[in-house]
């Protein structure tokens, strides 16, 4: 069996072939996230927690599953066992993946240090070049110790661009690149202001037809009653006025 040993505070990694029978004894039925310690596999000091590992057909251990062999899951896209790139959004599908406890056929076991020794691992202890660096602007800040209204692109390391010493190439700062990009929150601010004014819009012009709608009705009421009113007095004066001529005969 093959120990992965990473120290996340170094960036090292070492590769080790584990063939003594006590030694894998030590993870034999531990689970993804149990600790190890070091004095078992030959280091003593360390601890070492275990993050997965895979058997000889390359299927993955899948955290939560609490069997040593290989079971059959839904998964969804993007988590252990089923690629994140692969297939549509919201899509699951029936994958094959072991479970998160160790097994005899566990070919890698992939292990991180919790906690160093007083006899250091050289290999484990050998500080590299941490090339993922943050790219959010107030990470890469926090990381590299700068003001807040320092640029971070200007500090940001530069790396070899491919086997060539002569090209490097800086790493690349989200949201700072382009000063005209803006950030998805801002964008979203900017479409449900501009929804809203259009909606304001829409209920004034409503409104402005309402209101001279209601102010014609007015007139044409007020209009139609001076009609009216004009006809009632043709008639009473009618009236009136038979009723004199009939008087006189």
């Amino acid at each position: 069996m093959f120990f992965t040993l990473q120290n996340p505070a170094t960036g090292a990694q070492l590769k080790i072939d584990i063939d003594d029978a006590v030694k894998l004894r030590a993870v034999i039925d531990r689970s993804v996230g149990d600790e190890i310690k070091g004095d078992d596999i030959g280091y003593p000091g360390y601890v070492f927690k275990i993050t997965g590992g895979c058997d000889r057909q390359g299927f993955p251990m899948k955290p939560g599953v609490a069997v040593n062999s290989r079971v059959k899951l839904l998964l969804a896209r993007g988590s252990v066992g089923y690629r994140k790139h692969v297939g549509r959004s919201g899509e699951r599908k029936r994958r094959t993946v072991r479970g998160a406890v160790v097994a005899n056929d566990i070919v890698v076991l992939n292990m991180v240090v919790v906690r160093s020794g007083e006899e250091k691992i050289a290999e484990l202890e050998k500080l590299h070049d941490r090339l993922l660096l943050p790219k959010r602007a107030n990470k890469v800040r926090r990381l590299l110790n700068l003001p807040a209204d320092a640029n971070p692109i200007q500090y940001m390391p530069k790396h070899k661009n491919g086997k060539t010493k002569k090209h490097f190439h800086r790493v690349k700062v989200q949201r700072l690149m382009c000063p005209v990009t803006r950030r998805r929150r801002e964008l979203k601010k900017l479409v449900t202001k501009k929804r809203q004014e259009h909606a304001a819009e829409i209920r004034r012009v409503y409104q402005s037809k309402v209101d001279r709608l209601a102010k014609l009705s007015v007139q044409r009421k007020s209009a139609s009653e001076k009609r009216r009113h004009e006809a009632n007095k043709k008639k009473i004066f009618a009236k009136k006025a038979a009723a004199a001529t009939a008087k006189k005969h």
